[in-house]
């Protein structure tokens, strides 16, 4: 397996796990070498770099008695929302934490949010004159994140969604907990026909709708609402690649990818992870194709969703970003063809249209957050195809 790298100041930074342990090297000369203790504290710094969030029915009945909540022109509407969409046995801290929810409507937040939740104070913060479906869709997704935050300063705990405030790299999981919140977020305010879409985690998103295609929901659910980590979603890797150590790298090149890449010049964090993720889906497609009860259409439309939520060389250019600086993406793409090319032809079906598996189908005209600006997805006609993707969350979400 590859490893990863990011390159900052002209140095190139090699980040391994050994027994689960986070190592860093860094090229010399040709050659693999440690780094420096203030090296490696600098790259431990950077992995905590974006640590907020801030860090930045019955539902209606808690909503009630507190007025906070209550006297918000958005609160009721969308608690229903983010509480119809959350399995009834996994509602525990969306109810506790409903009790003591501030909601406040200010005139400015960073970086072109329009809302914030901060899990310290238990407090939802949105802006004042913002188109309202963004700040409902908004608000839905610091819901999510309250529905999933676990706080107790007392005991030096922060969780939230599959994501921990500790000492300890391995735990960090906020690119995975921002791109799943959005993707529960979608589930409960679909996209409108004509609607300018902005979400500022993109890349996060669509990784986090790859594992929904591979990883059984009920157990992404859980690890999220529970707040478990990954190790239950490694597990369920494992059941199709039986290599721990490449499950547990996927999680972490999901956060490499998440905290460094703003830095870097160039990384593969990103090739990496999403190159590992086809392997999986290429095992999960073998098990539908040697399982009787699947119909040729079923396989033929997950290669189709799946597809749809890669990362592509397109996507990344409409962000706004430089293709230079993303090493591997245009090989997982090759990957994945080469893969749905091999199922076209196991499944023998001559009639089959290829063109009907595009990758990317979505014209996405977007802008960076990164950049201090909300991603940008423009969709017309084109909302359909993410829809597609939705489809699989309404499947086993707010039943």
């Amino acid at each position: 397996m590859k490893d990863s790298y990011f390159i900052l100041n002209n140095n190139t930074y090699i980040l391994s796990y050994i027994d689960f342990n986070l190592e860093v090297f860094k090229f010399e000369n040709d050659q693999k070498v440690p780094v420096s203790e203030s090296e490696k504290e600098m790259v431990k710094d950077l992995l905590k770099k974006h640590n907020t969030y801030i860090y930045s029915s019955r539902g209606e009945l808690v909503a009630s008695n507190n007025e906070s909540i209550s006297s918000d022109q958005y609160a009721i509407n969308t608690i229903e929302l983010a509480e119809s969409k959350i399995p009834e046995e996994l509602r525990e801290k969306f109810y506790k934490n409903l009790e003591t929810l501030k909601i406040v409507e200010v005139d400015a937040l960073d970086k072109g949010r329009v809302s914030e939740y901060n899990s310290v104070t238990n407090t939802i913060a949105h802006l004042n004159g913002a188109d309202t479906r963004k700040v409902t869709r908004a608000i839905v997704h610091d819901l999510f994140h309250m529905g999933s935050s676990d706080c107790d300063l007392n005991n030096g705990k922060i969780l939230v969604g599959y994501d921990s405030i500790e000492n300890d790299t391995s735990k960090y999981n906020r690119g995975l907990t921002e791109g799943f919140t959005e993707v529960l977020a979608l589930n409960a305010v679909p996209i409108g026909e004509d609607e300018i879409y902005t979400n500022g985690y993109p890349i996060e998103t669509s990784l986090a709708y790859q594992l929904c295609q591979i990883i059984d929901a009920n157990v992404m659910l859980d690890a999220y609402f529970n707040n478990k980590g990954t190790k239950p979603l490694e597990k369920e890797l494992n059941e199709l690649i039986n290599t721990p150590a490449k499950a547990e790298r996927v999680f972490r090149n999901m956060e490499f990818n998440y905290r460094l890449t703003p830095e870097s010049s160039q990384t593969n964090s990103l090739g990496n992870v999403q190159s590992d993720l086809i392997d999986y889906f290429d095992q999960k497609l073998e098990l539908a194709l040697s399982n009787s009860g699947h119909e040729i259409t079923d396989i033929t439309g997950m290669i189709n969703r799946y597809g749809q939520s890669l990362i592509t060389e397109e996507m990344l250019i409409n962000m706004g970003e430089d293709l230079n600086k993303y090493d591997g993406i245009r090989e997982s793409i090759i990957k994945f063809q080469q893969v749905r090319d091999k199922y076209i032809g196991l499944m023998d079906v001559p009639e089959l249209d290829e063109n009907i598996i595009e990758i990317n189908p979505i014209d996405r005209i977007m802008t960076s957050r990164r950049a201090g600006f909300g991603s940008m997805l423009l969709l017309g006609t084109a909302a359909a195809s993410i829809s597609i993707a939705i489809l699989l969350l309404g499947m086993w979400i707010g039943k």
